[in-house]
């Protein structure tokens, strides 16, 4: 952002509750100066590394009349090179399976992409209209080729294979925004009405197939290679927000408002195996795992701020019902609901000590509910050794600050 359109920076340490209680530990707020001069600017770069890896960025900013305007795209190909893994695990309870020596050769790159677009309509000297849009997308891609062999205790091989693997992670989102904020001819007075639309799919699959698979001693071997696991999830968020400041006079400032916040989280798991290499990819239907989450959440704050002479005096309440409902399409895990109500308070005392130099005490409470990643049953085998899944039965944490 050029420096000429940009007001002011503010750094916001305690939130204070106008806020959310959850995920909101600091607010770095950019005010853009209003008016200014009319006219266009464009910025574009290129750049590249001596791994592979490259990537462009392209800015550009329009002032006309009351209409102001600004984009901005970039794209980075991540080229991480080649990376080598050697390990030995030693049994020390088992002659026979005693040593497991794995070599794994490994690729990986992640390509990122981001884009972002932002309107605003200054109708008069007291209305204004903003609309923005942005857009997030990156992937993890990883090709492996992994060998392992099982060892006796004398180092003589009881079997040994290896395994090709691509996975592919894909993450990102969209995210649009529709704000009106009304002035007044009092200084400081200020209404704001907010629509926020949030949109985050992610998924990714994995795929391993065995080679050179030999056995010395005759033994069945299963590998849990055999197996192939894909997910599909998304997340949609609509939030409305509308927020009033009322200065008393220069001393005294009263804010409140109240935001309704409604999430909609679907993931979807599909695993294959096959118990030989000459066998079809059979999908494993009773392992199928389907989660939908909704998540409703109403809050309402109101604060009080003081100023006099080198003293400062801000405190307030927030107030936060959250209802999540919980649907796992399952035989053997039960549908759920959850309750969460919160009273956040938060108080902040200052001291102007000098022109730079300030004392602060504060106190404030912070919530932390668990997200759809740390819910979500869907089990993730990243390998033979590495399994994650979440747990639908987590509550959510405070925090005194």
């Amino acid at each position: 952002i050029p420096a000429t359109a940009v007001k002011k920076v503010e750094v916001i340490t305690s939130p204070g509750a106008k806020y959310d209680a959850s995920g909101v530990g600091g607010i770095i707020n950019i005010e853009m100066a209003r008016g200014g001069l009319e006219g266009y600017s464009l910025y574009a770069q290129g750049s590249a590394s001596d791994t592979g890896g490259w990537g462009f960025a392209l800015n550009g900013m329009l002032k006309y009349n009351k209409l102001s305007a600004s984009g901005s795209f970039s794209y980075n190909d991540f080229n991480f090179g080649k990376m080598e893994y050697n390990s030995t695990l030693e049994n020390l309870n088992d002659t026979e399976r005693h040593f497991l020596v794995m070599h794994v050769d490994s690729r990986m790159r992640q390509p990122v992409s981001f884009a972002n677009v932002e309107m605003s309509y200054e109708a008069d000297s007291l209305n204004l209209l903003t609309f923005s849009l942005f857009s997030r997308q990156y992937s993890f891609i990883r090709e492996s080729t992994e060998y392992d062999e099982m060892q006796r205790e004398d180092t003589s091989p009881l079997y040994s294979y290896g395994v090709a693997e691509k996975s592919k992670t894909n993450n990102g989102g969209m995210e649009a925004t529709l704000d009106y904020q009304r002035t007044f001819r009092k200084p400081g007075q200020l209404f704001t009405l907010s629509y926020m639309y949030n949109h985050t799919p992610s998924g990714g699959y994995t795929r391993r197939d065995m080679f050179d698979f030999r056995e010395e001693s005759g033994q069945t071997f299963f590998s849990p290679y055999d197996i192939r696991d894909k997910n599909r999830a998304y997340t949609d968020e609509h939030t409305v927000q509308v927020d009033y400041v009322h200065p008393f006079d220069s001393l005294q400032t009263l804010e409140c408002g109240v935001k309704y916040i409604r999430r909609n989280t679907s993931s979807k798991g599909i695993y294959k195996r096959r118990d030989d290499p000459e066998e079809e990819w059979a999908d494993q239907t009773e392992r199928v795992e389907r989660f939908m989450h909704v998540q409703n959440i109403y809050a309402a704050y109101v604060t009080y701020a003081l100023k006099y002479h080198k003293f400062g005096l801000k405190t307030g309440v927030r107030c936060e019902w959250a209802l999540l409902d919980v649907s796992l399409h399952s035989d053997t895990e039960p549908d759920f609901d959850t309750r969460f109500s919160d009273v956040v308070p938060s108080v902040t005392l200052s001291l102007q000590a000098a022109p730079t130099r300030v004392w602060k005490l504060e106190y404030n409470t912070r919530v932390l509910r668990p997200g759809v990643q740390y819910l979500n049953p869907y089990r993730a085998e990243n390998n033979a050794n590495i399994v994650s899944y979440g747990n639908s039965h987590l509550k959510s944490e405070r925090f005194h600050h």
